[in-house]
C-alpha cells in the first residue's frame, strides 16, 4: 500500500478513531487521500501539515549582519 515506515496503511485504517482524536480530522483525511492515491509517502508526512515554500527573492536574504 500506500504508507510505509513503522506505521503502515493498516494500522492508520484499524487506528483511524485514534489518529482523528490525537491528530484531528485534515491529518486524518491527509492520510486516507494518500492511501487512496497510492502515494508512498510516511505517518509522520500525512500527520504534520506541509510547510510553505519560501522563494530566494525575500527581503535580506544573501545580506550578512554588520558588526
Amino acid at each position: 500500500m500506500s504508507i510505509r515506515g513503522v506505521i503502515t496503511t493498516g494500522h492508520v485504517l484499524r487506528n483511524a478513531r485514534l489518529i482523528v482524536r490525537e491528530f484531528g480530522a485534515v491529518a486524518f483525511l491527509r492520510c486516507f487521500l494518500a492511501i487512496a492515491l497510492r502515494r508512498r509517502t510516511t505517518f509522520l508526512a500525512c500527520v504534520t501539515p506541509p510547510v510553505p515554500r519560501v522563494s530566494g527573492n525575500r527581503p535580506g536574504a544573501g545580506r550578512v549582519a554588520s558588526p
